[in-house]
């Protein structure tokens, strides 16, 4: 059974620009036994509260830790240097295979 299925929008003005976030979960239940009885309507506004509350909180923290990131990176070069060796680790470690 079809229980969640919602896009969730977080935007973050800094004044100089914005992040805009889009998410979209669907969420798939095969709901057990004792829950069955209850009406699937009821199963799906309990669970879409749940998860757009869930949602809300973590994007939102996404967002606006991306967002603090994103102008230290701008305005710290030894920071930017810093991101810019890990990446540079990540890509001597990573392993790409064709398929």
């Amino acid at each position: 059974k079809n229980i969640r299925s919602r896009r969730e929008r977080n935007k973050m003005n800094g004044g100089k620009g914005s992040i805009t976030a889009e998410t979209k979960i669907d969420v798939k239940v095969d709901v057990p036994r004792p829950f069955s009885s209850i009406p699937r309507v009821v199963l799906e506004k309990t669970g879409n509260a749940a998860m757009n509350m869930s949602m809300k909180l973590i994007q939102g923290n996404f967002v606006n830790n991306l967002a603090k990131d994103y102008e230290k990176w701008a305005n710290d070069f030894e920071y930017r240097s810093f991101r810019a060796s890990l990446s540079e680790k990540s890509a001597e470690s990573s392993v790409f295979c064709e398929v």
